[in-house]
């Protein structure tokens, strides 16, 4: 499945739950399957590796919203850069 893809399935079942401030921002660095996500507002930021399996699949999008509340349940704040 495409990055592009997969992340626009991500931010529909984000703004699904509820979390209209957070999203779906780019692959991790390390892990191509691990989406960086991003609220602006809070300054926090978590990664997150969902399956393909689930991304294909309509029944697993409570799974996955399931998992992104408890990514977003566990983001660290991101320290401003300093000049």
């Amino acid at each position: 499945m495409e990055t592009l893809n997969r992340r626009d399935i991500l931010q529909e079942v984000l703004t699904e739950c509820g979390y209209s401030g957070w999203y779906v921002v780019e692959p991790g660095r390390l892990n191509t399957e691990n989406f960086l996500l991003f609220n602006p507002k809070e300054k926090k930021m978590g990664e997150i590796s969902i399956p393909d399996e689930w991304l294909d699949d309509p029944h697993q999008r409570s799974t996955i919203g399931e998992s992104l509340a408890m990514t977003i349940e566990n983001c660290q704040y991101v320290l401003p850069k300093r000049a």
